[in-house]
C-alpha cells in the first residue's frame, strides 16, 4: 500500500543465530587381563559429557584401579569424569590369592594332637607340629615323615594323620 506520505514503508530483519559446533570424543577402555573381567562405557560423548566407566571382574579376580596414562584415576570399579578430549582409560584387574586347607589330625586324639591345621594361600609354607600326650610318643606321618614337624609348600587342600603309640612301661630293669 501507499502510506500518507506516498512512501512504501518495508522493514527487513536479518537474524543470525550463531550455534556453536559440538566436539565429539572417544572414550577407550582396555586392560591387559581381559579374561579378568568386563568392561562398559567406552564410546563417543559429546565434549562436558559426563561418562561413566564400570569394570566388573569375573569370578577368582578383582579390580583393582582405572589408569590414564601412567597415572591412577580411580580405585572404585565406577570411575564417573567430565571428557574434555579423547581418552584412553585402562583398567587393572588381578587374581585373588587362592587359599587351600591343611588339616592335621592324630591317629588317637588320646596319645596327641596336632598343631598348625589352618587356611594357607597357595605357594605358602605350612608346618604342622604332632604333640604327644603323657605317656605316648610320635611314630611317623601318614605321609612318611619321621620328624614331629614338618613344614611343606602348600600347593592344594592336604590332610597328614600323625600317628602315636604307647610309651613302652617302665620295668625298673635295666637291660645290659
Amino acid at each position: 500500500g501507499v502510506a500518507a506520505n506516498g512512501c512504501d514503508s518495508v522493514v527487513t530483519l536479518v537474524l543470525t543465530v550463531t550455534v556453536p559446533d559440538t566436539n565429539y570424543y572417544t572414550v577407550s577402555i582396555e586392560t591387559a587381563n581381559p579374561g579378568m573381567g568386563t568392561l562398559t562405557g567406552a564410546g563417543t560423548y559429546a565434549e562436558g559429557s559426563i561418562v561413566t566407566l564400570t569394570a566388573t571382574p569375573n569370578a577368582g579376580y578383582e579390580f583393582v584401579m582405572w589408569m590414564v596414562g601412567n597415572d591412577t584415576a580411580c580405585t572404585t570399579p565406577e570411575y564417573t569424569f567430565t571428557l574434555v578430549s579423547d581418552t584412553t582409560v585402562t583398567a587393572v584387574f588381578a587374581a585373588l590369592p587362592v587359599y587351600y586347607t591343611v588339616t592335621g589330625v592324630a591317629n588317637d586324639s588320646t596319645m596327641g594332637y596336632v598343631l598348625g591345621s589352618n587356611q594357607y594361600e597357595a605357594g605358602s609354607t605350612a608346618t604342622l607340629t604332632a604333640q604327644a600326650n603323657d605317656g605316648y610318643h610320635f611314630v611317623r606321618w601318614s605321609n612318611g615323615h619321621a620328624e614331629p614337624t614338618i613344614s611343606f609348600t602348600v600347593t592344594g587342600d592336604i590332610t597328614l594323620t600323625a600317628e602315636f603309640a604307647a610309651d613302652e612301661p617302665d620295668t625298673g630293669i635295666e637291660e645290659g
